[in-house]
């Protein structure tokens, strides 16, 4: 079921995003913006590969949730409420915007943070308690948990690796409306979705 943002008006909804200050040439130029290789190079440097990477999961999952256009290649990560916005930072700008709600993807960013440290999702903590307690209970400690997507545990124990990658789907799974864990991204905004420039 598709989670409804409860500050909805209309169909749309408001939502915010940093992004780097050239950003604002892409909106002076073409009217649209979208993201970049070389505008996730700014924000991560060094571990952008390792974050495309996982990028490219996520895409093919929001895709079937919201059809990502041929010439997008990453989505634009935005938060939910002003408050919960990344804050500014030298060469950056925030954009607040207001987008049709039928085009904004939710997903839990908590959740998010064990797909970037290769980590099981859990349901719960229960759920959580109990797969570390099974791996325990096979042997694996709690390095080797974060170690089967990558290192020398990855190709000898292929099931857990799967197993691993198969929870992350729950990144999509939203219980309740909460602005400080709920992100929501879309392919790409265009001029008229601009409300207000934070610099």
């Amino acid at each position: 079921m598709r989670v409804k943002n409860p500050l909805s008006h209309n169909g749309e909804v408001q939502l915010w995003t940093r992004q780097h200050i050239d950003s604002l040439k892409d909106l002076e130029s073409t009217g649209v913006f979208n993201i970049k290789y070389h505008y996730l190079f700014e924000a991560y440097g060094d571990l952008t590969n390792y974050h495309t990477e996982l990028y490219k999961w996520f895409i093919k999952e929001a895709h079937k949730r919201v059809p990502k256009p041929d010439h997008i290649n990453y989505p634009v990560w935005c938060a939910v409420s002003e408050k919960s916005t990344m804050p500014l930072i030298e060469n950056t700008v925030i954009y607040q915007l207001i987008v049709d709600e039928k085009d904004v993807i939710y997903f839990d960013g908590s959740k998010w943070d064990y797909v970037l440290n290769h980590h099981y999702v859990p349901v719960d903590k229960e759920d959580l308690k109990r797969y570390r307690n099974e791996m325990k209970s096979k042997g694996f400690n709690d390095l080797d948990l974060y170690s089967f997507l990558q290192g020398e545990l990855e190709y000898r124990f292929t099931e857990e690796k799967e197993r691993i990658i198969n929870s992350w789907i729950r990144v999509f799974d939203i219980k309740e409306w909460n602005p400080f864990k709920i992100q929501g991204n879309i392919w790409e905004f265009k001029e008229r979705n601009v409300v207000k420039v934070i610099k």
